[in-house]
């Protein structure tokens, strides 16, 4: 009888996604820029008494009842102590590209998912690294050392189950759920908290009497997919552990949004339109910068009442234009600004990102003259700051607010991708 000889079968070795968080974001930053406000409770959005809300505050003025989107008055009166700042867009940005470039030693595969959060592919690594666990514990080593920043890392095979895993180490902890065990450690939890379910496919899974995750796994895709479309298979698939979506580097943001509390609630509509314009600029150049372009352009007013309109149109065609973006953004807003009303917030976001493809150059063309002028506008930005051109409705801006190197001075800084 033929001697039979087994040959070993190379497996592909188990995913291993990193999720990184940035621990109170921009209030660390703000300690990392002053380290004499470290052990103090620090609420970045505004000052005492603006009519603004908390974007982030650190875990001692958490302690005190603060948190993210309270209003700034509430936020006084929970915590008189707190160290009330506005916080530095610049400062920011330059700190998230800080904790990408360190990322990017433990692996080429960094996915930035928005501004204090990110996605590192570690599958494979090993042999570099020890481990998963262990690199992550050597990536918030790194992280704290270089920018005085504490990450909270969340481990598993999949980019879902890694967040929810980061979700339940906060802050500063590192939490690895192994493969196999993905659909056990999410079976218990809420299903409010798997990511993907909004207020209102919460709301519809809790008048189903849906109340965990794995309840929601037990729907099935089929059920699921009827009743939400292709985000309902997708929100099945991540109930069971089993997210299939791959880091990628570089890849686009969902939207690029930009938008501004005014000093004072105004009416004057030189000012108001002045700023739309200067926040459409905004997101035009950062769509530039990401070399891609948008399909739809959105508009959101805010009024002194509190009441919010939010108009949103398609281009023409796909553009990271600073004209068309603009132009579009403004006639929106009009349609929202037909009374003399007093308006607190204005802001701009663009929709649809895709690659920017190839586009025509004619001199003679209208569409490249616009792309040369935004080239040009640029160029001189990128080598004198933003502030060192002031462009179109923009100049409405000149003498009803502070400039600097960086641009107008914002009460609300722009801080989305």
């Amino acid at each position: 009888m033929p001697r039979i000889e087994s040959i070993p079968v190379s497996r592909p070795a188990p995913r291993r996604i990193a999720h990184v968080d940035v621990d109170a974001f921009l209030a660390s930053v703000e300690v990392a820029r002053d380290p004499s406000l470290r052990g103090r409770p620090v609420i970045v959005g505004g000052l005492p008494g603006e009519r603004n809300l908390v974007m982030s505050c650190s875990y001692e003025a958490r302690a005190r009842g603060v948190h993210p989107g309270m209003g700034l008055w509430e936020a006084a009166r929970r915590c008189p102590e707190g160290v009330f700042l506005r916080g530095s867009a610049a400062a920011a940005a330059t700190a998230r590209e800080a904790v990408r470039a360190i990322l990017e030693r433990w692996t080429p595969l960094v996915e930035v998912a928005s501004i204090d959060d990110f996605f590192a592919d570690l599958t494979g690594t090993e042999r570099l690294h020890g481990g998963a666990f262990r690199a992550a514990e050597g990536m918030a080593r790194a992280i704290r050392a270089e920018t005085s920043l504490s990450v909270t890392i969340g481990i598993a095979s999949d980019r879902t189950t890694a967040k929810v895993a980061g979700d339940l180490a906060k802050p500063g902890g590192i939490a690895e759920v192994f493969p196999g065990a993905e659909r056990a450690f999410l079976a218990p939890l809420p299903a409010r908290d798997l990511p993907g379910v909004g207020p209102g496919i919460g709301r519809f899974l809790e008048r189903a009497n849906v109340a965990t995750v794995g309840e929601l796994a037990a729907a099935g895709e089929a059920l699921l997919e009827a009743t939400f479309g292709e985000h309902g298979r997708a929100l099945c698939l991540r109930a069971r552990g089993e997210d299939p979506s791959p880091v990628e580097a570089g890849r686009l943001p969902r939207g690029i949004a930009r938008e501004t509390t005014f000093e004072r609630e105004t009416a004057d509509r030189e000012e108001i339109e002045g700023m739309l314009f200067y926040l459409a600029e905004r997101a035009a150049a950062r769509a530039r910068a990401l070399q891609c372009t948008a399909r739809a352009v959105a508009a959101k007013v805010r009024f002194a009442g509190g009441t919010e309109a939010r108009k949103e149109a398609a281009l023409p065609a796909p553009s990271d234009g600073t004209a068309a973006i603009g132009a579009a953004a403004l006639a929106l807003a009009r349609g929202m600004l037909r009374r003399r009303v007093l308006v607190r917030l204005v802001g701009v976001s663009l929709a649809g990102l895709a690659p920017r493809g190839p586009g025509t150059l004619d001199l003679f063309d209208e569409e490249g003259r616009a792309r040369r002028l935004d080239g040009a506008v640029d160029r001189v930005r990128a080598r004198h700051g933003f502030g060192a051109l002031v462009r179109g409705r923009s100049i409405a801006l000149l003498g009803r607010c502070p400039r600097g190197a960086g641009g107008f001075l914002l009460r609300t800084p722009s801080l989305t991708q």
